[in-house]
């Protein structure tokens, strides 16, 4: 909880962390709604999980806040709650509720979660008249990576070209146009996952990083017939990784890579531990 009060003044970026403590979310949250766990045990994971679920939000990583659409289905999906059948009026209650807190909070003056910011860095680069903020640096980014995608579709540019091309973005405009893209020239990929490995790496780049959230969604098929806990939770984990990267390129952060490792061995070991045969 320390690095939210000090967004971007340690070393630890605040996106990845924010991303990391989602993977943490999302295997608390299954274990919070257990009916296999102790009333005891089930409480500390709920605890646990709202920490985890302020952490996220007070992150301000915008990215990272669909996590809360997943938790809104492992509890709709619970064994413990309706017998793991799907209302969709619980969904569209919940749902409601979230969007109204989060309209409510774009409303402060402090706008904490950063959902105003966010609607005004849009509109204003869609305008063309602002790309220095952080959104709108993202757009130019993703159209630079589309525009080099398209050259060389199979094998990609590899990482010195890329870090060549975003450098030098826009540096041909005339320099009050130019100007507008300096913030997105700072940067060292594209803020895309999937567009960043087709950049670099092309088709066979692009198929390899979907191995990575594949290989999740396969291991929680393991658990199809059993271990329901441990099944979301695997889940869980696909999908934190698979949106993140539609705003970050999150394994350019070793202890990303390192979180997302442990996180899966965790869901092994606990559900061998519960189950041998699995």
């Amino acid at each position: 909880m320390a690095i939210v009060l000090m967004r971007g003044q340690l070393p630890s970026h605040p996106i990845p962390w924010s991303a990391a403590v989602a993977m943490l979310l999302v295997l608390l949250f299954p274990q919070a709604l257990d009916c296999a766990q102790n009333t005891a045990q089930r409480k500390w994971w709920l605890f646990c999980s709202m920490l985890g679920l302020a952490a996220v939000l007070l992150s301000q990583s915008r990215g990272t806040y669909l996590v809360v659409g997943w938790l809104i289905y492992v509890w709709v999906r619970s064994p413990s709650h309706a017998q793991g059948r799907i209302k969709p009026l619980q969904i569209t209650i919940a749902g409601v509720m979230v969007a109204a807190v989060m309209g409510l909070t774009s409303g402060l003056p402090s706008d904490p979660l950063r959902i105003r910011e966010g609607w005004n860095d849009w509109t204003s680069a869609r305008q063309a008249e602002n790309q220095n903020t952080s959104l709108g640096a993202r757009l130019a980014l993703y159209e630079l990576a589309k525009k080099t995608i398209s050259e060389s579709p199979w094998v990609g540019v590899g990482g010195k070209e890329r870090l060549h091309r975003i450098h030098n973005l826009g540096q041909n405009l005339p320099e009050q146009e130019a100007s507008k893209l300096a913030h997105a020239r700072t940067q060292g990929h594209v803020h895309n996952g999937y567009l960043h490995s087709a950049m670099d790496g092309g088709v066979i780049g692009l198929i390899g990083f979907l191995a990575s959230i594949i290989g999740l969604v396969c291991a929680a098929r393991v658990w199809q017939h059993g271990q329901p806990a441990a099944r979301l939770q695997m889940q869980g984990l696909a999908f934190v990784h698979a949106t993140t990267a539609l705003s970050n390129v999150n394994l350019a952060h070793n202890y990303y890579a390192v979180m997302l490792s442990l996180c899966a061995m965790l869901v092994i070991i606990q559900a061998r531990a519960q189950d041998p045969s699995t």
